[in-house]
């Protein structure tokens, strides 16, 4: 039994060492063009703060939305921002997975003796998600300046952010492992990734109905951006539990999917790999 634990504790060890020399790689050579590499950055931030700018309007317009006031938008912003930074920023091979299914480039991961998900995930790093991750700190630290900070508030905006990170990973995996069913379903991936991304910057409280329950359970765009601000503006703990469950099923239920998937890639019984 010890020899397993000591086992393990080196494989996890190696596994370690392999992705941050990984991912140390791929930032060496993406900050190779500093000068693009601002752009990138820059250019996110400013598309992303485009959107607080229309929301202005709408609210000086309207005053407040089922009880969502501006405020509130900023720390939705940032949720949403940080998240979705989060999750591609040193990770973009989860946003082309999809992609290496259907020309059947999943080959060249698997014959590497590491974990093949992890070995697509950390391929590729995303420079512009850097311009998310810096808008949604700037958000969020604006949200606790006019709303008020506090150290519960903070240490649950940090918990609830790395549980939509999570998640969002989670359904990225879901809808890029949908290519070893459907053949060149890359765009279909990248739709769904768009519509769940585009209902995640509106607040919760425009849905009702069936509208809600989709963008809650189907296309999880509530948990990731209104729920986690409701969380921290209440404290809602119940919420809380509520977003944690959601995150685990998500992130299991996509490394179940692409596991069965990868068993069919194996067995040569793949639609549309060419």
């Amino acid at each position: 039994m010890n020899k397993r634990k000591i086992n393990r504790k080196g494989n996890l060890n190696a596994n370690f060492q392999w992705l941050r020399a990984l991912v140390k790689r791929n930032m060496k050579i993406a900050l190779a063009y500093k000068s693009s590499f601002l752009i990138q950055v820059i250019g996110m931030f400013l598309n992303n703060l485009s959107f607080l700018i229309v929301w202005y309007f709408v609210f000086r317009k309207f005053g407040d939305i089922n009880g969502w006031t501006f405020k509130e938008m900023f720390g939705l912003q940032g949720v949403v921002a940080l998240a979705y930074g989060f999750s591609i920023a040193l990770t973009y091979g989860i946003r082309n997975i999809s992609k290496n299914i259907t020309y059947g480039q999943v080959d060249k991961f698997m014959v590497l003796p590491k974990n093949v998900l992890l070995s697509m995930i950390f391929s590729e790093v995303q420079i512009s998600a850097f311009g998310d991750i810096f808008e949604g700190g700037v958000n969020i630290l604006i949200y606790f300046i006019i709303t008020g900070f506090s150290f519960e508030k903070f240490i649950i905006a940090i918990v609830v952010i790395i549980l939509a990170t999570l998640l969002w990973a989670g359904y990225l995996i879901i809808t890029q492992s949908l290519a070893f069913w459907l053949s060149n379903s890359e765009e279909l991936s990248n739709s769904l990734l768009n519509a769940t991304l585009g209902a995640a910057l509106y607040p919760n409280k425009i849905f009702e109905g069936i509208p809600k329950v989709l963008f809650t359970f189907v296309f999880p765009s509530i948990f990731m951006s209104s729920m986690p601000v409701d969380i921290i503006k209440d404290i809602d703990l119940s919420k809380l539990l509520l977003l944690t469950f959601f995150a685990a099923f998500w992130l299991l239920g996509g490394i179940v999917l692409f596991n069965q998937g990868l068993k069919r890639y194996e067995s040569g019984n793949l639609v549309g790999t060419v």
